[in-house]
């Protein structure tokens, strides 16, 4: 014979299982809003932390947004500089996607996405002129330079030298163990010593994923806190 159940207990358990619809019910919505939220800026905030990763790796040691006098009254801010057993390696960085079209020698350089056409300056005349800049500073030193793409671009027509692909420093770690000879160290210690540009995001979307992840985060903790409180 099977037992009854004690009275009031199919009610106590119809209220728990209320209690737990009316929990989720609550709870769910802020989560999905977080997720739908938080992920764009949680993945350019993981895109920029791995160009960062990749672009320190490049190099022994680095320094950003160098601002050097450019010997004619004015200055420049000299983004990435690396140290290299070799001398000084410059990045250029430059966001760009689509297809791209131009030579070491045209000064203006085309960028197809779609069906739509941009022009913009070469590149590599910009970069010349920060390494004449810091050959004026240090002279003598081995200076090198590329410019560095950090969008989904490729040359169908032929890439230029002296052109670099962020995916193409996947796995090219020249962080190594040869020492860096003591006029190298001088120069780098001149170079630590100049000021420094203050950082501005080259895109608002940074700015604007900023919010978004203090948004997302503050509803995270909202809701954990609502969900807490009920169930424990």
């Amino acid at each position: 014979m099977v037992p009854l159940a004690p009275p009031g207990a199919e009610s106590k358990g119809e209220l728990l299982l209320n209690e737990l619809i009316f929990t989720w019910s609550v709870a769910l919505p802020p989560l999905l809003f977080t997720l739908l939220l938080g992920w764009k800026p949680i993945r350019l905030l993981w895109r920029a932390r791995r160009r960062q990763r990749l672009i320190s790796g490049y190099g022994v040691a680095r320094l950003n947004n160098v601002v050097l006098e450019d010997g004619i009254g004015g200055h420049k801010v000299l983004e990435h500089i690396l140290l290299t057993p070799d001398g000084l390696l410059v990045l250029l960085p430059r966001d760009c996607d689509g297809a791209l079209f131009g030579g070491d020698k045209i000064d203006s350089w085309t960028q197809m996405v779609g069906n739509k056409s941009f022009h913009f300056e070469n590149p590599l005349h910009q970069l010349d002129e920060l390494l004449a800049i810091l050959h004026y500073h240090l002279p003598g030193i081995p200076v090198e330079g590329q410019v560095l793409f950090r969008g989904h671009c490729r040359f169908p027509k032929g890439r230029p030298e002296r052109l670099l692909l962020l995916e193409e420093m996947v796995g090219q770690d020249r962080r190594v163990d040869q020492a860096i000879v003591p006029v190298l160290e001088q120069a780098w210690q001149k170079l630590q010593g100049q000021p420094r540009a203050e950082k501005v995001a080259d895109d608002p979307v940074y700015a604007v994923s900023a919010t978004r992840l203090w948004l997302a985060a503050m509803l995270v903790l909202l809701t954990v806190g609502w969900l807490g409180w009920r169930l424990l």
